[in-house]
């Protein structure tokens, strides 16, 4: 939030003039930008004096200087923000990156399980052996889900996920 008090005031840019029939017996009837004293008195009262004949008057230094800070501490939120959302933007090319290398894992993985699926329907095992080694891949699979792992049917029946860094990290038995 904006430290200028001013802040709140309403609209500077509001064009502001002067009564045809003002008791200054001012003769400019020419639209002016300003603020008005009575809601600069309530938040900068040093910068509002009172003349002799009773009228409100701005002091205009104090106040261009508080918007001057005001600018400054919001041109350093600014700095801030640009530089989270550069930060925020690297993560998410991170996680782009992550998704589509997980996704292109998942590809590979399915096809080696549709390969081993293929194998297993032409070695001559029934119907339930062929069900109860799907069932086993399915849950392999979704232990296995990671970069470098492999799928293995021993011979033995049993589903191994194997990887180049561990040997053999899940074994499951399919009889």
């Amino acid at each position: 939030m904006c430290a200028c008090p001013l802040a709140r005031t309403a609209d500077p840019r509001v064009p502001n003039g002067y009564k045809a029939d003002n008791p200054l017996g001012i003769r400019d009837l020419e639209e002016h930008i300003g603020v008005v004293a009575q809601e600069v008195q309530g938040m900068l009262p040093e910068v509002v004096t009172e003349n002799n004949k009773g009228y409100l008057l701005v002091n205009n230094d104090p106040i261009l200087w508080s918007m001057l800070n005001a600018i400054k501490e919001q041109l350093g939120q600014i700095r801030d923000q640009k530089e989270q959302i550069r930060a925020q933007q690297v993560q998410i090319e991170a996680e782009q990156l992550r998704s589509k290398l997980e996704q292109a894992e998942i590809a590979r993985l399915s096809s080696q399980i549709q390969v081993i699926q293929t194998s297993l329907n032409g070695n001559g095992r029934t119907s339930s052996e062929i069900r109860i080694v799907k069932a086993t891949m399915s849950v392999a699979k979704q232990q296995c889900i990671r970069p470098g792992v492999r799928l293995i049917v021993n011979k033995d029946k049993s589903v191994m996920c194997y990887s180049r860094v561990a040997a053999v990290s899940k074994s499951k038995d399919v009889s």
